[in-house]
């Protein structure tokens, strides 16, 4: 199989490339900064799917699908940012692409990322099918991203899978994001202070993103949108905890000391059942997936 990786230096582009069998040949692209990873199923290129004549100048080549992982604008301080609206533009850029591939190759499916944020703040558990009410114009621009490509693709015969991720965790994550955070400070052993704590979020390691996506790779029947989560919400206080157990931290952690945002989600907890029909569920256990974090920390700060 040969895939096509769009936003290969971001989180889940990083993470597909380290963990996906060396048997999938994946042609890798990168808009600024070229990925680190060296393995001998990828190949690199350059694309920046915000410039037209990048697009123009793409030379097309033979492969079975595509992984869109890109997007502008993830951190939680830009997520009402108007750089959300140049996602508009990615995504008329990656449809022209599509087109542009499409007149010399067969496109078999397109795999996109969105997010919990298009279903906005919810008090109970959330399906596929609840509401879409997004409160943050990172949200809106997802929403508006999923219809435009489920539109496109309906259109052009190709398989489309929309993941709309909830909170993840590992391997190549910003350090100042929750996990990589605590985890980073606690090592080396410096003072913390949090918000209460009461927030219960639903994290997923990202082995077991990439594994839904690569059955989305290989199963032709899967096709539609998925939340991708672990149907397990645990108090964010509670996580602070394992990893002060974890690192064997000493120093008292300050919870309250730090005001929540004011579009803060109280609850992050995604039905995966519709997921599950097609023999995935995950693997890595929040106890075990902090393992794996420390880990990959301790060899990059001791």
């Amino acid at each position: 199989m040969k895939i096509l990786l769009i936003g290969s230096s971001g989180l889940v582009g990083k993470n597909i490339m380290k963990f996906f069998p060396v048997n999938i040949l994946i042609y890798a692209m990168y808009n600024k900064n070229k990925p680190s990873i060296k393995k001998r199923n990828i190949k690199f290129k350059k694309l920046n799917l915000i410039s037209s004549n990048e697009i123009k100048n793409f030379t097309s080549f033979d492969f079975d699908g595509i992984i869109d992982c890109g997007w502008l604008g993830v951190y939680g301080s830009l997520r009402n940012n108007q750089i959300q609206k140049k996602n508009e533009i990615y995504t008329n850029n990656l449809i022209e692409l599509i087109n542009k591939i499409l007149k010399k190759n067969k496109i078999k499916f397109l795999i996109s990322f969105g997010s919990q944020a298009e279903y906005g703040i919810k008090q109970i558990p959330t399906s596929e099918t609840s509401k879409l009410r997004p409160q943050t114009l990172y949200g809106k621009e997802k929403v508006k991203k999923m219809k435009n490509l489920e539109k496109y693709c309906k259109l052009k015969n190709i398989r489309f899978v929309w993941f709309r991720m909830f909170s993840c965790y590992g391997d190549f994550e910003l350090e100042d994001w929750l996990i990589p955070y605590g985890i980073k400070n606690m090592i080396l052993k410096k003072s913390l202070k949090f918000t209460s704590g009461l927030q219960k979020w639903d994290y997923l390691h990202l082995k077991d993103i990439v594994s839904a996506t690569l059955i989305a790779c290989k199963n032709q029947k899967l096709k539609g949108i998925f939340n991708l989560s672990s149907n397990k919400p645990v108090k964010v206080k509670t996580i602070i905890m394992k990893i002060k157990k974890l690192t064997k931290y000493k120093k008292k952690i300050e919870f309250g000391k730090k005001d929540l945002r004011k579009d803060q989600v109280m609850l992050l907890n995604g039905i995966n059942k519709k997921l599950r029909q097609f023999n995935w569920k995950p693997k890595i256990s929040l106890d075990q997936g902090l393992k794996l974090t420390i880990s990959i920390f301790k060899k990059k700060l001791i």
